[in-house]
């Protein structure tokens, strides 16, 4: 599992067209709405191409898989091909053009999952996260931009908390950015690395980011003395700007 994990992360970089045929389309649906993800077979410029197919919204949305390397290899690995298919979640993202991106929740285990952002106007897609559960979309100050909270379990602590990483993501310039905290850059690099638990966060009127995290270290160390009380004993607020 793991050396299928290393590479779908590698794969990221091949993530594109490979030939002249759609990697993404989308149309309206002509039939009743159903849950259902199906492996269908499209004949596009001559050949028979095989995609996953959801219906969202009243749009259909179809996946070519082979022009997907991430989903590709994943599937040319998994030992119930169409049963990982099933597994698959697509949900809209809610921006300006809402009926255009979508992320695609793949290769769960458990609760953890990878996702991959899509955008079926320009046929890109983008490995955001890989293996972790999705727990928050934070909608931003900024039309084009949202920030995705992702989470995992704290080992040996089974309360309400989860360490937790924050992305923020341009949908315009189609990539990652990077999170400022002025003098506390430490906070930056600590929380890419699921070392923060994200305890509140708003927006000012600044455009900031005000989150308040405690180290994950310290609800190892003192979860059996954390109460809604005491955490604020712990905690540090921070402001993040995106770059």
């Amino acid at each position: 599992m793991k050396y299928i994990l290393m590479t779908l992360t590698i794969m990221l970089l091949l993530v594109g067209c490979q030939n002249d045929s759609p990697v993404i389309m989308q149309e309206p649906s002509s039939e009743p709405q159903t849950d259902d993800v199906e492996l269908v077979e499209e004949q596009l410029n001559e050949e028979m191409v095989e995609m996953i197919e959801f219906q969202v919204n009243e749009q259909v949305i179809r996946l070519a898989i082979k022009q997907l390397p991430i989903l590709n290899h994943y599937l040319a690995q998994h030992k119930n091909r169409r049963q990982a298919i099933e597994a698959m979640t697509l949900e809209p993202l809610t921006l300006e053009e809402s009926d255009r991106f979508y992320l695609l929740s793949f290769a769960c285990d458990g609760p953890n999952c990878s996702y991959l952002i899509i955008d079926t106007k320009t046929q890109q897609s983008h490995l955001i996260a890989d293996q972790t559960q999705l727990s928050q979309l934070i909608e931003t100050p900024f039309d084009d931009t949202l920030v995705f909270r992702f989470s995992k379990d704290i080992t040996e602590y089974d309360g309400h908390l989860m360490k937790d990483r924050l992305v923020a993501f341009n949908f315009e310039d189609w990539e990652e950015k990077p999170f400022n905290a002025n003098q506390e850059d430490s906070i930056v690099s600590s929380m890419q690395q699921y070392e923060q638990s994200l305890l509140n966060f708003q927006f000012n009127a600044q455009d900031e980011l005000v989150i308040e995290t405690i180290p994950v270290n310290l609800v190892q160390t003192h979860h059996l003395e954390l109460t809604a009380e005491s955490l604020a004993d712990y905690s540090h607020h921070y402001h993040l700007t995106i770059d």
